[in-house]
């Protein structure tokens, strides 16, 4: 009569993989990992240290920070065929602007020239 788990939560899917297997019975078996998913906010924590050695240190919370301050960044997961100009050309409207791009995911792409599909990009 309680409730075990609290499965009504915001989740996002991060991965899944259908795989055909006849061995089990079925058809298709689909993998799907999950990742929950929370608003976007913070607070802000001031930790005291005691004046005598041996005590706890005490925390408290200030705030909380307003969250229309989130950040708004997009993300694109690259096909075949794309590439950074017409990737820019489609969120900007100029494909000249793929430099924007190419600058934001440094850590992704060496070259410019050369993206990869499956390639998750932030879109400044």
């Amino acid at each position: 009569g309680r409730t075990l788990y609290d499965t009504n939560m915001r989740v996002s899917v991060e991965d899944y993989n259908i795989v055909e297997d006849a061995t089990k019975g079925l058809d298709v078996a689909v993998d799907v990992n999950l990742k929950q998913w929370r608003p976007y906010g913070t607070k802000t924590a001031t930790v005291e240290q005691p004046a005598e050695s041996g005590q706890a240190a005490t925390v408290t919370v200030e705030k909380e920070r307003d969250a229309s301050t989130a950040p708004t960044a997009k993300t694109y997961t690259v096909k075949a065929g794309d590439s950074l100009w017409a990737i820019a050309a489609k969120y900007y409207g100029k494909g000249a602007e793929y430099s924007k791009i190419a600058s934001a995911n440094t850590d992704k792409i060496s070259n410019p020239n050369l993206i990869y599909p499956g390639q998750v990009l932030t879109i400044p």
